[in-house]
């Protein structure tokens, strides 16, 4: 099956957010958005078929994963990272974070992140799952090399945050950042120490270039690893 990369799709007047946000910018040629999640590519032929297949159809309503769909999620997992699961262990996202993070972070109702973080954090862990104050953040350092942990400083925070959960993104949202294999161990380590479950949002791991860098936070990176939950 082939690609077409080189045709640029005019985007005006399709309601597009982020051609839409920067419309009115006072820069000479305007402002280009290099959105990762948003790019100016038409989506793969299958889709578009598979899509007109369904919208042939004409009932839309709530499915649930066909088995070839959860098939193809195992067989990724299992191919790129090495990683036998259990089909069982696959939900939706949003019911899955509900179930599964709210008996972690329950009676303390206490969790940390690391800054920057993305804007869009899902309202369910802003308000209902975490009270004011529930969230304990650390800065890293930024350097000419790029952005790096402070790993003492977080340890001394997890020591007195009473957190039972850790929002690790990797590749990181919004910095780019590649955690390399030294970085997810020590995070295993802090985890353990501290007694709490790693929840990686690993969104962006299909789009690392550097096979070399293409570690997930799982048994094949941190093979002492016990409790993880990656999305």
């Amino acid at each position: 099956m082939s690609f077409d990369f080189d045709t640029v799709p005019d985007r005006a007047d399709t309601d597009s957010v982020k051609w839409a946000k920067y419309i009115d910018s006072p820069y000479p040629g305007g402002i280009i958005p290099l959105w990762v999640a948003d790019m100016d590519f038409a989506a793969p032929p299958a889709v578009i078929a598979a899509l007109r297949q369904r919208i042939n159809h004409g009932v839309f309503g709530y499915n649930q994963p066909t088995a070839s769909q959860i098939d193809a999620v195992v067989a990724y997992l299992g191919s790129k990272f090495d990683w036998p699961i259990d089909p069982d262990w696959m939900s939706g996202c949003r019911a899955w974070c509900r179930a599964s993070m709210s008996p972690v972070v329950r009676p303390a109702r206490r969790a940390t992140r690391s800054l920057p973080r993305h804007r869009s954090i899902p309202p369910f862990f802003r308000r209902r799952s975490f009270p004011a104050g529930g969230w304990r953040a650390r800065r890293w350092c930024a350097i000419s090399a790029g952005w790096l942990w402070d790993f003492p400083t977080v340890d001394a925070v997890l020591k007195t945050s009473q957190a039972k959960l850790f929002l690790l993104c990797h590749p990181h949202n919004p910095t780019g950042r590649v955690w390399n294999e030294d970085e997810l161990w020590q995070i295993a380590l802090l985890a353990e120490k501290h007694d709490m479950v790693v929840c990686s949002d690993e969104i962006h791991n299909g789009l690392i270039l550097l096979p070399s860098a293409a570690t997930g936070y799982s048994p094949r990176s941190v093979p002492s690893l016990r409790r993880a939950a990656s999305h």
